[in-house]
């Protein structure tokens, strides 16, 4: 942690000589952690402080040029602007210092993530970051106290000092019995050179030169804004490793679930019996079934064991071994859709981990740009949604919530040309499917729509079972009809299993 007290307590001395005779003209912020102070100095020139906190960090630094404001800009501490530095004081012992005004002082908290900027006046505080603000009594005769500290004398008093972080604890230990060493290395930190070094992980400013010494500078205020270039730099970066890793992850174990999900499909699928052979064999022993009968015991010619096949007792030996053929067909067509979403999950789970990879060993931000996806912004939404929504190999699919909502997701938000999706003959979710451009909808992300769509509706714990499919534009409500009743017109059947909404 570079902004220790006893670089706050340099920095408010060096900032005293430059603010002799300034004067505060506005303070804004551009956004929520980030503070803009302007002063006019006394030899008329422009001078600017920063005021910003990213993650566990507070920053201060000087804009190299006027920052020009916003029109989002909120204007902060305005019963300050234009009054006189008298001026900036700092508090040994602790990571503050504050500005004197006259009747009023700018106090700047320098604790990390809680850092914040106040306005005193009197007994009243105003506080920058609201969430941050801090209890500590700021009145004036506070702040003459803490002006009025000062460091302690030897080795021993300082280190036991609460304000001594671990790192400032490391350097000083070695000058523990010498008092000369001491007043040395305290000097070093408040008047000598400023090095700028590059640690494991990050950047620091510090008295001592570190592993891979940087740069170094006469004053800290040199080392503020090359110290913040870096160091927020480096801060972006992580936070954006940090959250491509995180969207990668999921990307991979939602394959993988999925996967997973789809195996056991493939291995129920192989389970159920051979109904082509069914039909082979009732078609082979016509004249053993009657009209009229649940069920027959036949010899298999394959193995010589004994099947008991089920039968449809109002249908005719025949249709009973059709009924079995259409049921191979929809086994077959189901198997071929499953093998082809599989093929698809593979090569999907294949790339995300290959970018994995690639995002875990990258040190740099040019190294994460081609992974990074362009994507627009969607507007937070103030209003509830009347659907629910997933997304399966980039198509959105949309599942109305209750009745009225499926009206309002049919008819005035799906387009002409989505798809549209609903469990066959039983109560149930309208589901669209977005058109994306001319691209025509894969089988998988048929088969994934229409498990939705079973998954809600009643046949929600049916192995198998149909769902109607068509394009929106053949979807119509008649006047009267109730919430959620249409009318379709050539739709399309397919079968499918359930899906859970946990399986995107």
């Amino acid at each position: 942690m570079s902004f220790h007290a006893l670089y706050v307590c340099r920095l408010a001395n060096e900032l005293n000589q430059l603010l002799q005779g300034a004067t505060l003209l506005q303070v804004y912020s551009a956004e929520k952690n980030h503070l803009f102070i302007h002063f006019k100095g006394a030899d008329k020139r422009n001078i600017s402080l920063a005021f910003r906190v990213e993650g566990d960090a507070m920053y201060l630094y000087f804009p190299e040029e006027d920052q020009p404001k916003s029109r989002n800009a909120l204007d902060q501490f305005k019963p300050a602007w234009n009054t006189g530095v008298k001026g900036v004081h700092s508090h040994p012992g602790e990571r503050s210092f504050h500005l004197d005004l006259g009747q009023s002082s700018l106090v700047f908290l320098c604790y990390g993530r809680h850092a914040n900027v106040l306005l005193q006046r009197g007994e009243e505080t105003q506080s920058f970051r609201t969430k941050s603000t801090s209890k500590s009594d700021f009145s004036g005769n506070r702040l003459k106290e803490l002006a009025g500290a000062s460091w302690p004398q030897n080795a021993e008093t300082f280190l036991n000092a609460s304000f001594v972080t671990p790192h400032l604890k490391k350097n000083f230990s070695a000058t523990a019995g010498s008092e000369a060493a001491f007043s040395k290395l305290l000097a070093a930190y408040l008047e000598g050179p400023v090095y700028l070094n590059k640690e494991a992980d990050q950047y620091s400013f510090d008295a001592v030169k570190g592993q891979e010494l940087l740069s170094s500078y006469t004053t800290l205020s040199a080392a503020l804004n090359p110290f913040t270039e870096l160091q927020l730099a480096l801060h972006f970066f992580t936070q954006r490793k940090a959250d491509l890793l995180r969207e990668l992850n999921n990307e991979v174990n939602s394959c993988e679930k999925r996967l997973k999900a789809l195996e056991k499909q493939r291995i129920q699928l192989n389970s159920e019996k051979n109904y082509r052979h069914l039909g082979d064999l009732i078609l082979s022993h016509l004249p053993s079934i009657k009209e009229g009968m649940a069920f027959i015991d036949l010899t298999d010619y394959l193995d010589g064991k004994v099947i008991r096949i089920p039968l449809k007792e109002k249908l005719t030996p025949q249709d009973n071994a059709q009924r079995f053929y259409r049921k191979a067909k929809n086994q077959h067509l189901q198997e071929a859709r499953l093998n082809e979403e599989v093929a698809q999950l593979e090569k999907r789970y294949i790339e995300a981990s290959e970018k994995l990879d690639a995002v875990r060993s990258a040190t740099d931000m040019r190294a994460l740009r081609i992974h990074i996806k362009d994507k627009k912004k969607q507007p937070e939404q103030s209003v509830r949604l009347p659907y629910h929504r997933f997304n399966f190999m980039d198509f959105d699919i949309l599942v109305g919530k209750q009745a009225k909502d499926n009206d309002e997701l049919t008819l005035k938000i799906a387009k002409k040309d989505d798809l549209w999706l609903h469990a066959r003959d039983v109560g149930g979710s309208h589901v669209v499917v977005r058109k994306k451009g001319t691209l025509s909808f894969p089988e998988p992300v048929l088969m994934a729509a229409a498990g939705l769509a079973l998954w809600f509706s009643k046949r929600r714990n049916e192995a198998l079972a149909p769902v109607i499919y068509t394009e929106k534009k053949f979807v119509r409500k008649r006047k009267g009809d109730a919430a959620g009743a249409v009318v379709v017109e050539k739709e399309k059947v397919v079968m499918a299993a359930p899906l859970s909404p946990d399986q995107f």
